[in-house]
């Protein structure tokens, strides 16, 4: 089993554990020590549901050390660190998720839950330039077991799977592009299209938000609800 590595992202104050492994960089990253780009969400809390339509790109990791990772989402509003998100994932995986470094983006759903960090990878691949791949994640009564209320995952508006973790309420959403690799840097490029949040019974799009980036990336901001973690 491979070393997890715990990361963040940036001033966020939930953890990540996010996705990959490697050794651990000498300088702070937007993903802690991780580098990547992202942008944030965090004004119009509580939230009990975030979605975004994803455009992606091509890329390679440097080597089977390495791991692109494009993450989209939510903390946690308990204070306990627990966290729930969507992702597209190429390279070393984490322990529950395997390594790929195929031509495809892997789908997978990660978190802590209840303190426990989890991935789960059963949700097939995505070609490396598709776009318009809708991600939702949403607090409802399970699709497949209706009497528990969890969060609920919708890859295109078809549910996967239910996920339980220390809050009923997300307090930002965040999404972006994640390089974790064993030298150099990485194509992290990826858009986020009609990023919303849900409150109540209404779904409305982001307003105007936080940004991290790590040379030599950036974000690249269309509209509030719409943008681009790349490599310049």
């Amino acid at each position: 089993m491979r070393k997890l590595r715990r990361t963040g992202v940036g001033a966020v104050p939930f953890l990540v554990f996010l996705f990959l492994t490697g050794p651990s960089s000498v300088f702070a990253g937007c993903y802690q020590t991780n580098l990547g780009a992202w942008h944030d969400y965090p004004y119009a809390a509580p939230y009990i549901g975030a979605q975004a339509t994803v455009d992606l790109f091509a890329a390679t990791p440097n080597d089977h050390s390495s791991t692109i990772v494009h993450p989209l989402q939510i903390g946690g509003s308990s204070g306990s660190g627990d966290f729930i998100g969507w992702g597209t994932a190429i390279g070393e995986g984490v322990s529950q998720c395997p390594d790929y470094f195929g031509a495809n983006w892997q789908v997978y759903v990660d978190g802590a839950s209840f303190g426990t960090y989890f991935c789960h990878q059963p949700f097939g691949s995505l070609a490396s330039n598709a776009s318009g791949q809708v991600f939702k994640m949403q607090f409802e009564p399970c699709p497949s077991n209706p009497q528990f209320s969890q969060w609920a995952m919708f890859l295109n508006g078809v549910f996967k799977v239910c996920q339980g973790i220390d809050s009923t309420s997300a307090n930002r959403v965040v999404a972006g592009g994640e390089s974790i690799t064993s030298g150099g840097d990485q194509v992290i490029d990826v858009r986020y299209r009609s990023d919303k949040y849900l409150k109540g019974s209404t779904w409305s799009a982001w307003g105007a938000g936080d940004s991290c980036t790590n040379s030599p990336y950036k974000i690249q901001l269309n509209s509030n609800s719409d943008f681009k973690a790349w490599k310049s």
